[in-house]
């Protein structure tokens, strides 16, 4: 970060301060959203057909979701595996989709710029 290197130290102390708050109220929030989170099934139900594929769920948690309903479900290990490779990169955390998808894109233009040419339209 550029910025940080012209930034006076109580600046950079400040902006630390700051940062430190808005992890506070996030863990707040979080703190507040398990307390809240429903027990009973069928709530839970409604709960996650309303928001599983909503920004309440990020893709790491909701990956970790459909992971476990998959092992609840007892399905095959092999499959289970190469979902679970596919999920992961090369150091092993788990790469959102977006990510996914802009490596399979990314290399897919590599490959097909060496046998295809854009050309504008006349």
């Amino acid at each position: 970060m550029q910025a940080w290197q012209k930034l006076e130290n109580d600046h950079k102390s400040a902006l630390a301060h700051y940062v430190k708050g808005i992890i506070s109220d996030r863990s707040e929030s979080a703190k507040k959203d398990a307390d809240d989170f429903p027990d009973d099934v069928g709530v839970f139900a409604t709960h996650m057909t309303k928001c599983f594929l909503s920004p309440v769920y990020d893709t790491k948690t909701r990956w970790k979701i459909v992971k476990k309903m998959l092992v609840f479900l007892e399905y095959d290990s092999v499959e289970q595996n190469t979902l679970h490779d596919f999920a992961r990169d090369d150091d092993g955390d788990f790469r959102s989709l977006n990510s996914i998808r802009n490596d399979y894109a990314h290399k897919t233009l590599v490959r097909l710029s060496k046998t295809n040419t854009m050309r504008e339209s006349a």
